[in-house]
């Protein structure tokens, strides 16, 4: 995912997205990486973590947004 497509999928303004999350990149059409391998994640949580940028665009902002807000509560 891009840091272009996060924005328009979060409807986040160009400015809100490089201001807030645009750490490692000085360009919004640039890919973003994962922090951690696919073998580590596998090993430490026992399965791959699902790419939740497929989910928030099938789902929508405000499902995921509940999804994260589950942990929080559960």
């Amino acid at each position: 995912m891009t840091y272009k497509r996060l924005g328009q999928d979060l409807e986040l303004s160009e400015e809100q997205l490089t201001k807030n999350l645009m750490f490692a990149s000085g360009k919004i059409f640039d890919g973003m990486n994962i922090a951690i391998k696919p073998d580590e994640s596998k090993r430490w949580f026992g399965v791959q973590p699902p790419d939740l940028s497929v989910i928030a665009r099938s789902r929508g902002a405000d499902w995921l947004y509940t999804y994260f807000l589950e942990f929080l509560s559960g």
